[in-house]
């Protein structure tokens, strides 16, 4: 859809009236302005859901047993280049607070164990964190922003609470910060943040909900977060795009999915409604 960043090119679709006259199906009598709540997705997205649903009601069992699990695949590889990074590192997942849980639920945490996030950390995200740290040795910090302020003051307070916490005798396993923010609506310097985790060791976990036609994260495979979850176009599902490798064996029940081909691809979360092949 574009970048707005400056600098960047036009859309191929331009934004505004003909954006949603030709993709969208709202009334033309209402005029939405919380596109990140309760946004809708394109009418060739609500098209294809519906054919996919009536192939499911017409051959419910070698559509799902066999072809949904290629389409799958198929989605995957497309929704891959947009992030810069192989189709292996791309899953998808009902909403962002499953995609939040299943990162933080599926890490082993011990004693001393700390998850620094931001004050401005959107609500069921944070909510996710104190469950978590309810039910297991895992602490939490929560570095206090408060705008107007500029990208190198949010880097430095961040790398300032993670150096207390390391001089308190724990270690920080995990961060979560945001790429748009939800309130206010601010860029976050989360490359140079995913850069000081990695200067400390520290697993990234970045909240790209509103990211979406705002900043173009072809780039993402260069920048190396551990997880990422975004939306897109499609019937309310998110992309987590996990770097297994970073780490070392620790998530305790990854599920996969066994391909007619033989081969298999992980899965974060499983939703009945979940349709692949949605992807703009």
């Amino acid at each position: 859809m574009g970048d707005l960043e400056k600098g960047a090119p036009e859309p191929a679709v331009p934004f505004g009236l003909p954006m949603r006259s030709n993709h969208f199906i709202y009334d033309k009598a209402y005029t939405p302005l919380n596109h990140g709540s309760y946004g809708a997705f394109p009418a060739a997205v609500r098209d294809y859901r519906i054919q996919l649903q009536d192939q499911i009601e017409a051959r419910p069992d070698p559509v799902i047993r066999n072809t949904l699990p290629l389409l799958l695949k198929e989605a995957r590889a497309a929704v891959a280049p947009l992030l810069g990074v192989p189709t292996n590192e791309v899953v998808f997942v009902p909403n962002a607070t499953t995609a939040v849980n299943t990162v933080l639920r599926n890490l082993v945490f011990e004693e001393g164990d700390v998850i620094v996030h931001f004050s401005t950390a959107y609500g069921a995200c944070e909510k996710t964190i104190d469950y978590v740290c309810e039910t297991t040795p895992l602490q939490s910090t929560s570095v206090m922003l408060e705008y107007p302020m500029e990208d190198v003051e949010v880097v430095q307070r961040f790398v300032e609470r993670v150096r207390d916490v390391y001089q308190s005798g724990r270690k920080v396993k995990i961060a979560m910060f945001d790429t748009v923010l939800t309130f206010p609506g601010v860029r976050m310097p989360w490359e140079a943040l995913v850069k000081a985790c990695k200067t400390w060791g520290i697993l990234s976990l970045i909240d790209g909900a509103h990211v979406l036609g705002h900043i173009d994260l072809s780039h993402l495979g260069e920048v190396g977060p551990d997880f990422l979850h975004k939306q897109l176009l499609q019937v309310s599902h998110l992309m987590l795009h996990p770097t297994a490798e970073s780490l070392d064996g620790t998530p305790k029940a990854p599920q996969y999915l066994t391909l007619p081909d033989g081969s298999t691809s992980l899965v974060a979360a499983r939703s009945s409604t979940f349709l692949p092949g949605t992807t703009t």
